[in-house]
């Protein structure tokens, strides 16, 4: 037996092996819907913990003394103990693959718009304004050597 994944971008399905059928491969029969769901936010917010610790790793502003392997080792663990539990709550009908399909792919496409849209708006204030911080977005003087909005060095002109 074979189930898929939430998210077509992981091509990966799950096989269950003789045996696994004693669990009737839903989770949610043995420890209820309020578990699932608690179960759930407990792993989104430790994949929240995880990108932000990426995300200081990458930036290298606010030191984390975690090797970058480790680091990304937990954020994959992360992704698929979340993965794990969307599929549960499809499984324990709280969720349906079609309504989040559907979902992801209108979010998608309005984060692009969003993401195009910005960089019009960027390269405009830039036109009107002079130079723009690479960080915030923010004006940016001749002479400064500090965004005066988020206050990041100004290393490129």
């Amino acid at each position: 037996m074979y189930r898929a994944t939430v998210c077509s971008k992981f091509p990966y399905t799950t096989e269950l092996k003789k045996g696994d059928e004693n669990m009737n491969e839903h989770i949610v029969d043995y420890i209820g819907k309020a578990a699932l769901l608690e179960q759930t936010a407990e792993e989104a917010s430790e994949l929240s913990q995880a990108c932000l610790k990426m995300a200081r790793k990458i930036r290298g502003e606010n030191p984390t003394p975690k090797d970058t392997n480790d680091i990304l080792e937990n954020l994959n663990e992360e992704i698929a103990d979340v993965n794990l539990c969307c599929n549960e709550l499809v499984d324990a009908r709280i969720a349906s693959y079609d309504d989040i399909g559907g979902m992801a792919m209108k979010k998608y496409k309005r984060w692009c718009e969003r993401v195009k849209n910005e960089e019009n708006n960027r390269m405009k204030q830039k036109e009107c304004l002079g130079d723009i911080c690479s960080n915030c977005g923010g004006s940016i003087d001749v002479h400064d050597k500090y965004c005066r909005h988020c206050g990041k060095k100004i290393t490129e002109r």
